[in-house]
């Protein structure tokens, strides 16, 4: 195996299982890199891991007191470690016996990747041997497995200083509530699928383990079916589809099969839940309207395009909040200025990433043809404000180079934490885009779960030249699920760059363009959400006359970039048009979620992107998972937002903050009564 491979399991693992040791993840993230002595590395590199490791209880099965209780009175107990340690004459689950035909070629790390650990039960025979007993069913369930679902006590002091106030907790109720009621309808519903007789199983959440459906890898919120000889689990949707034989939907997810080669049949699988079934709705609290912040209050702002865009131009301003909201609520983009101010720019100068990066590898992304190139990360660099130094294709014309997502999230602080922390101060609109925010509905995914990469990433790209038809950018035609930020940290100007003809411009944007202290990076197009489906069918319809090769998705990035001749005809025909602006060094562009956009370099760009989840659009962000289910095998796709547990724990707190708030309300009516 490559070492690669084996270092990115082991960062996984660290990061599923909370282990916070700065030094632990730069050492393994620099060894990522290094080609050499790979069996050395993998060996103390894993013994490392498991020597910080302290998520995982030790198990029944290695307390010999406990064990020999057990068999004394032949009581069922939780496998609480994995189906390879337990013995032949147990069923092993789907995930072991992929781990035991591998033995050879890699170590295996952690037991909760067991399908049947937490979930399945044993016990002993009266001759002393290990026996499968069924499984857990909600009745079953314990003080510390509920407090997953009504408030880890782990995450009780965070809490305490980030305490939610109640006109928060009412504006995410207001605009996430309708959803939720409608994900807890759809739950009833899988419920009633069930046969009158049938005993609905109690799959326990495990710390760092996001549980999947193993046909389309959507996150498994709560209902599912599972094997009990395998381990196999199908979402809902999966199983209904293969009930009603959906040739399409059984088409495009295939099931694998169980223990011998056998085929799974639907109709033997357990109907399974995650929830424990008493705790799936937080009791409902009336709503009371009040206003969020001074409406008086005299924010610095323009508006671009016929005052379709909000331009804020002070990013610390206390009284962006409101302006922003109103603007976010309509699902329109927002564009902040002046980050560049608050940062340090020694940090962000690209000779600094070559010099201390030079030896790495990356993909390198040709924006010009879509081709991927292995290659060090310096030639990049090199090229970045030297056009003369990039490499040349086959027609002569400078490669346009990419380097997307590097690194990111827990990779980025590792590797660059005074960097991190720099752009992570500066954020504007932090009651939205901070990742520990209360409108940030991510922030309130438990610890216990695996929350998801949202940065912040690293996205840099050369400026675009000799390009008259402007049919390719620096960032494709594509969609985020969540919603999003992209801060523009330095601007490298190289003789060539700046194109820019037949762009019709704000007035505000072409006075920026004059001022000697602004510089101009990138020429931004972003369409509403709402425009989607038209746009797609626009694209199908351009595909079909053969002006593009290859699929038309445009939920796909790479596949499309707008011509200024397209984007005419798009307007002509469909009455739909773009917001069209320049992004300068310092600025944010916020991005709702399911909004379409594009992105050309003008110069060569350091963006700094971070993703978050507002309660204005996460129906969207709700909305792209269910439809990026089927093209998960052409894009890569991968349900990791998790957006069923991020309603479902936005809403809990939500509900706990104004129960909080009536029980103190209470309290002080009685105590004035009393007086």
């Amino acid at each position: 195996m490559h070492t690669v491979c084996f270092c990115q399991n082991v960062i996984e693992y660290q990061f599923h299982h909370g282990i916070q040791n700065e030094r632990m993840k730069a050492m393994t993230i620099q060894i990522m890199h290094i080609q050499t002595n790979a069996e050395i590395q993998m060996c103390t590199l894993l013994s490392y891991v498991i020597s910080v490791s302290d998520g995982i209880p030790r198990s029944v099965l290695k307390d010999w007191r406990k064990v020999r209780k057990l068999k004394q009175t032949g009581e069922a107990f939780l496998q609480d470690v994995s189906c390879a340690e337990i013995g032949t004459n147990v069923q092993k689950c789907r995930e072991c016996r992929l781990d035991r035909s591998r033995k050879s070629q890699e170590p295996a790390i952690s037991p909760v990747f067991c399908r049947f650990y937490y979930f399945r039960r044993l016990s002993y025979s009266k001759n002393g041997v290990i026996r499968v007993n069924g499984f857990s069913v909600s009745e079953q369930t314990d003080e510390e497995a509920v407090m997953v679902w009504t408030g880890s006590s782990e995450d009780q002091e965070g809490k305490k200083m980030r305490k939610m106030d109640l006109e928060t907790s009412k504006s995410i109720l207001a605009l996430i509530g309708d959803k939720f009621c409608q994900l807890i309808k759809t739950e009833d519903t899988a419920f009633t699928w069930v046969k009158k007789d049938t005993q609905i199983m109690w799959k326990r959440a495990v710390r760092g383990v996001r549980e999947m459906c193993d046909a389309c890898e959507a996150t498994l919120f709560n209902m599912h079916w599972a094997c009990h000889k395998c381990g196999f689990v199908v979402c809902m949707d999966c199983y209904k589809a293969r009930e009603k034989k959906k040739a399409k939907d059984k088409e495009l997810y295939a099931w694998v099969r169980c223990v011998k080669n056998q085929p799974h049949d639907f109709k033997n699988l357990m109907p399974t839940q995650i929830i424990p079934a008493t705790k799936m709705r937080p009791e409902g609290v009336k709503l009371d309207e009040s206003p969020l912040a001074d409406p008086h209050a005299i924010v610095p702002h323009d508006w671009l395009g016929n005052h379709r865009l909000l331009w804020l131009k002070d990013h610390r301003h206390q009284g962006n909040q409101r302006l922003f909201k109103e603007n976010w609520t309509q699902e329109q983009p927002v564009l902040v200025s002046g980050l560049h101010k608050s940062l340090n720019p020694n940090l962000w100068k690209p000779e600094h990433f070559s010099r201390e990066f030079s030896s790495l590898h990356s993909d390198l992304y040709n924006c010009r043809d879509g081709s991927v190139t292995d290659s060090k990360v310096k030639e990049f660099w090199d090229g970045f404000e030297d056009v003369s130094k990039r490499p040349k294709s086959d027609k002569g014309e400078s490669v346009v180079y990419r380097l997307k997502d590097w690194p990111s999230g827990e990779e980025f602080l590792a590797l660059m934490p005074a960097r991190y922390h720099d752009v992570m101060k500066s954020l504007p609109v932090p009651e939205y885009t901070d990742p520990e925010a209360h409108l940030n509905l991510a922030s309130h995914l438990p610890s216990f779960f695996i929350r998801p990469d949202l940065g912040p990433r690293l996205c840099c790209a050369h400026g675009v030249t000799t390009c008259p038809e402007q049919d390719f950018g620096t960032s494709n035609l594509h969609v985020e699920i969540s919603d999003s930020m992209s801060i523009l940290v330095y601007v490298g100007v190289a003789k060539g760059n700046g194109l820019l003809e037949g762009e019709i411009l704000d007035e505000c944007i072409k006075k920026r363009l004059k001022d000697p202290k602004e510089t101009p990076g990138a020429l931004w197009h972003i369409y509403m959400s709402k425009d989607l489906q038209k746009i797609q069918e626009f694209l199908q319809k351009a595909d079909s006359d053969s002006e593009w090769d290859g699929d038309s998705d445009p939920l796909r990035e790479g596949g499309w970039y707008l011509s200024p001749r397209l984007r005419q005809k798009l307007q002509d025909e469909y009455g739909i048009e773009s917001r069209t602006f320049l992004q300068f060094h310092g600025d944010a562009v916020i991005i709702p979620a399911g909004a379409l956009h594009q992105v050309m370099n003008l110069h060569s760009c350091i963006q700094v992107n971070v993703d978050f989840v507002s309660p204005e659009h996460a129906h969207n962000s709700y909305y792209l998972t269910q439809e990026l289910r089927p093209l998960k095998d052409q894009m890569n796709y991968e349900d990791k937002l998790q957006v069923k547990n991020i309603f479902y724990h936005s809403v809990k707190d939500a509900v706990a903050t104004l129960r909080n708030h009536l029980k103190e309300k209470n309290t002080d009516d009685v105590k004035q009564e009393e007086s």
